[in-house]
């Protein structure tokens, strides 16, 4: 890992590093849990590939490897001998596809991370096939879900657009009814 062919880090990028440490060390602590968690290594190489941080080289040498956890290995590997951008890139995909690394998402709350502001103008495409599928199921329910039919079926109303009243009931702990609320300040003034 020491001997990194290609490295990207200049000046500029040596500037950009995490309030706490360095975005290398940080994959380097967090190796285990990101070569068990990730799980999608295609959307991390095409977004590498897109913003020029990878070459044709890089993505055929990480590609080459059987299984997910040596292609995150390998692809660790070359973000760490690329610098300081690249680790946070790293980290940025996770952060912004989050379909596609939804697991690894209480890991990234827990070391607070936030994209700095030059990460931030990158762009990241969720290329996961899965997380786009839910993304396309999730758009189809909305748009279906957004009409209603009558009873009689002769015609669809926006759902928005159909009032519900709603009565709420007061129980006690062994199911006994109180009564009910006429509204949501009722239950803080002196009758409720």
């Amino acid at each position: 890992m020491e001997d990194c062919p290609g490295s990207t880090e200049n000046t500029q990028t040596a500037s950009i590093k995490p309030e706490r440490g360095s975005f290398i060390t940080l994959l380097r602590r967090n190796r285990e849990i990101l070569v068990s968690k990730v799980r999608n290594t295609q959307c991390l190489i095409d977004n590498f590939a897109q913003n020029e941080y990878f070459s044709q080289e890089d993505i055929d040498i990480a590609s080459q490897f059987h299984t997910q956890a040596d292609k995150v290995r390998k692809i660790l590997d070359l973000v760490e001998c690329k610098g300081e951008e690249v680790s946070e890139y790293f980290i940025y995909i996770l952060y912004t596809a989050t379909d596609a690394y939804y697991d690894l998402q209480p890991w990234l709350d827990e070391i607070g991370y936030r994209p700095s502001a030059y990460i931030q103008v990158k762009s990241v495409v969720n290329t996961d096939p899965v997380s786009r599928y839910t993304q396309k199921l999730r758009h189809e329910v909305g748009r279906d879900s957004k009409f209603i039919m009558s009873y009689a079926e002769k015609e669809e109303m926006l759902l928005q657009d159909t009032y519900t009243n709603c009565l709420m009931e007061l129980a006690n702990e062994a199911g006994e009814n109180f009564g009910t609320v006429s509204s949501v300040t009722a239950l803080f003034d002196e009758t409720g």
